[in-house]
């Protein structure tokens, strides 16, 4: 029997909603892959022929069917994960790569100890920040893809006032040239 622990889907773009539905299904109910300790979702648009909430309730449903999951990347998309996130799923999730909406919705209750935040084009929101204060492990490390230059000085500006447990910081200025420096 397959026991595969690491699954990365990566660049689904051209399936239509009835296959994004039968690959959920799949994953969902294959005794392969429910025991996965990491999860990868990479490339454009994978579950996102889209912008209705069928592809978020599918996503959670694989999330529900991974309690011993503890690594997940977000890498593509924007997910609406607040509505259909269960206190209960992945409870074991130590690693999270994701935009600050679904960090919003995956951290709290969860043993986080491992953050990258991609694409910040502006500035989290104050339940943003909460909700990073809310995983039951100190979150140790923090990778930020900063997006836009504006935004760097009052990021870290919060992040000292809500993470003052960081370990280790890594800002990713995702190629751009020109983010100001930072002076103390």
């Amino acid at each position: 029997m397959v026991n595969v622990r690491s699954l990365t889907l990566h660049d689904f773009r051209w399936l239509g909603t009835t296959s994004q539905t039968r690959i959920c299904e799949a994953i969902c109910s294959t005794p392969s892959f429910t025991s996965l300790t990491a999860l990868a979702i990479q490339g454009r648009d994978f579950f996102q022929s889209r912008r209705h909430s069928d592809c978020d309730f599918q996503l959670s449903l694989i999330l529900r069917h991974q309690p011993l999951l503890e690594r997940l990347e977000l890498r593509s998309g924007n997910w609406d994960l607040e509505r259909w996130i269960l206190p209960t799923d992945v409870p074991h999730l130590t690693h999270l790569m994701s935009r600050p909406e679904e960090a919003k919705a995956l951290v709290p209750g969860r043993p986080i100890t491992s953050l990258v935040l991609g694409n910040i084009l502006a500035m989290p929101d104050q339940d943003f920040w909460e909700a990073l204060t809310m995983s039951t492990s100190r979150i140790d490390i923090l990778k930020v893809e900063i997006l836009e230059c504006e935004v760097l000085l009052p990021f870290l500006q919060l992040l000292s006032i809500n993470l003052q447990d960081v370990q280790e910081l890594i800002l990713d200025g995702a190629g751009y040239e020109h983010l100001p420096t930072v002076r103390a």
